[in-house]
């Protein structure tokens, strides 16, 4: 993760990654970095590679998903 400073700023960074309600984080070694969507059922969905994702694209992601920050609930 350290040749992508934005996705680690995002994944790290306090405020951040932290602030999404029910979104979870698992480190996989060696791996890139994948947004995993999970159903209703828990069943695995889209799966989305952001290795090349700006910071700001990171959190337009999210909330285009419908994911929202906790302090704005």
């Amino acid at each position: 993760m350290n040749q992508l400073p934005d996705v680690r700023r995002f994944i790290l960074g306090k405020g951040n990654a932290d602030s999404y309600a029910g979104l979870r984080l698992n480190f996989v070694p060696h791996h890139s970095p994948v947004l995993i969507m999970y159903d209703e059922q828990g069943e695995e969905g889209e799966h989305v590679d952001i290795a090349e994702y700006s910071f700001k694209e990171l959190h337009e992601k999210l909330e285009g998903l419908g994911l929202v920050r906790k302090e704005m609930l």
